[in-house]
């Protein structure tokens, strides 16, 4: 993700989770102490209710998950396309040879190097002058459910585009919000904690913000928690 998703911390959400819930069930008997400090009792509620709805919101990996199913159903109508247009210029080639003008305007050739807008241009045009050639192709196979199911793929694939573009920007928009709660949490612990070891020296070890560990490599993509984007803040 982009660098305004990123974290300030590089502990795993989940531990990050634990800890705040931790200090929060040992911290009431040092109030007192913290009090004189300037912590108060509302700042620990703040910080449990942070924590709480941190817990609930769903993780990159839920709208990652979205985004790769589009892209799988991209590539497949993508190569149902690039075969259906390629299967009716051949017959456009078998009744006008392949360099009569009607071949050559269809432009199968390129396909491959398309972009998806590309190809949908592409592919609504292919369809016009296919609609055009049909009296003249009927014989060579060419029939109207062919073109009527080719025009429904079509639509699907645009479809597809608008739903994977809005399905990033939703990734990137929830993936920015639960990173900034996420640093909040971390914000409102590590004053919390760092006033205690101060406030309570004796307890400095248990008030100890947890450390990053790092993981290895194969499981840092299975690991929303420790995602790349926080590795790319060192």
């Amino acid at each position: 993700m982009k660098s305004e998703n990123q974290r300030c911390y590089r502990i795993r959400d989940s531990k990050l989770c634990v800890f705040v819930d931790n200090i929060c069930g040992i911290i009431a008997e040092d109030m007192p102490a913290l009090e004189e400090y300037g912590i108060t009792e509302q700042d620990i509620l703040d910080m449990k209710e942070t924590n709480e709805a941190f817990k609930w919101m769903p993780e990159d990996i839920d709208y990652r998950t979205d985004v790769s199913l589009l892209v799988k159903a991209k590539n497949d109508m993508k190569e149902a396309i690039m075969k259906t247009m390629k299967s009716m210029s051949q017959r456009v080639a078998l009744k006008w040879g392949d360099k009569s003008q009607e071949y050559q305007q269809l432009g199968s050739q390129m396909l491959s190097t398309m972009s998806q807008i590309e190809l949908l241009s592409s592919a609504r045009t292919v369809h016009t002058m296919m609609t055009e050639y049909l009296p003249s192709l009927i014989e060579f196979g060419l029939s109207q459910k062919m073109l009527d199911d080719f025009a429904i793929l079509i639509d699907n694939f645009e479809t597809n585009k608008n739903e994977r573009i809005k399905a990033e920007k939703t990734r990137l928009e929830k993936s920015t919000e639960r990173a900034a709660m996420g640093n909040e949490l971390y914000a409102k612990l590590k004053r919390i904690c760092s006033t205690a070891q101060v406030a309570v020296p004796q307890k400095a070890n248990l008030y100890a913000m947890p450390k990053y560990h790092k993981r290895k490599r194969q499981n840092s993509e299975n690991d929303n928690d420790e995602s790349a984007s926080e590795h790319s803040t060192n």
